[in-house]
């Protein structure tokens, strides 16, 4: 449980942090997008190390699948041009961060509804953005 608290609160300072400097700056550098990799990697490494026998190295392989997983699709969007490279790391930290479910299915469900979630969202907030765009330029 306290790895899962670990990895929501880490990923909340980094999320911040990236939407911080890309408001100001437009772009989201590097060493967020692989700091968070490596911190959501190494957080379920050494859980996973100096945990009960009985946890094994399933959360640390989880970890690794949701990489895989959100490096996929942040290829996709990315060459679909709907992301910019910033955010397509910074999506595939969150595949690193995201499994936070023991059984590979309950994972595979949590992402669908993260993507799913997220595709909303971010039209949403396109759609209110062209709105005001359109409301302040309005001549």
């Amino acid at each position: 449980m306290m790895l899962i608290w670990f990895l929501i609160v880490i990923g909340l300072i980094w999320l911040a942090a990236a939407s911080w400097n890309d408001f100001r700056t437009r772009e989201i550098p590097n060493w967020i997008g692989f700091s968070l990799i490596a911190f959501a990697l190494g957080g379920r490494f050494f859980y996973c190390l100096f945990a009960e026998p009985s946890v094994g190295y399933g959360l640390f392989y989880q970890g690794l699948i949701g990489l895989l997983i959100f490096f996929g699709l942040a290829n996709l969007f990315y060459y679909s041009r709907l992301f910019a490279m910033g955010d397509a790391k910074l999506m595939m930290a969150l595949g690193a961060l995201l499994p936070f479910y023991g059984t590979f299915m309950d994972n595979i469900y949590s992402y669908i509804y993260f993507v799913i979630i997220f595709l909303l969202v971010g039209s949403l907030y396109g759609l209110v953005f062209s709105c005001l765009l359109v409301a302040f330029n309005w001549k």
